[in-house]
């Protein structure tokens, strides 16, 4: 058969899930379903996940759809919370990627009703033969009560033994 329809639906799976990983956590009640063409080289998935966590890090409400072929794939995500430790919340949180050869396009959003407003990374991530390099799209983020805007085209490449910033501005 070409096309292969899934559905997989989990009930209380965190005990055997942290026997793979005890530092993981979460996935109780959740539904990843989709489907598979083989001869299209076609993927389409949903999943709905409740919480998961893994280590210090707490994702709560989390929704991803996906779709792909041989040449791209892209992932929409949204979430109610991530939580990274104590610390840092952000709430209402969406992730848009869009990726094809070696190279993806990230955007990072979430939206706050406080008077900073909304943030959002907004990059291409460039695969090397030894690292990386990321383009930012003019971006924003919140640190220590204020907002921080990176210019447009400012980019960081990553290397096996260096980093390198050209035109990065805040």
């Amino acid at each position: 058969m070409s096309k292969q329809i899934f559905k997989i639906e989990t009930k209380e799976i965190e005990p055997f899930i942290k026997l793979i990983d005890h530092q993981m956590g979460g996935l109780n009640f959740a539904s990843v379903e989709g489907a598979i063409n083989t001869n299209q080289k076609q993927l389409l998935i949903n999943a709905n996940l409740p919480s998961f966590t893994y280590g210090n890090l707490e994702l709560r409400e989390v929704k991803l759809r996906g779709v792909g072929d041989a040449e791209s794939l892209l992932v929409n995500g949204e979430a109610s919370s991530v939580a990274l430790g104590d610390s840092l919340t952000v709430n209402n949180p969406d992730l848009a990627i869009s990726t094809r050869s070696d190279s993806t396009h990230f955007i990072a959003r979430t939206r706050t009703q406080g008077p900073l407003g909304d943030a959002e990374i907004d990059a291409y991530l460039f695969a090397k033969p030894n690292g990386m390099e990321i383009v930012f799209n003019e971006s924003s983020f919140i640190l220590n009560q204020k907002k921080w805007t990176i210019l447009s085209e400012g980019n960081v490449e990553v290397r096996d033994k260096y980093l390198i910033s050209k035109g990065l501005s805040l």
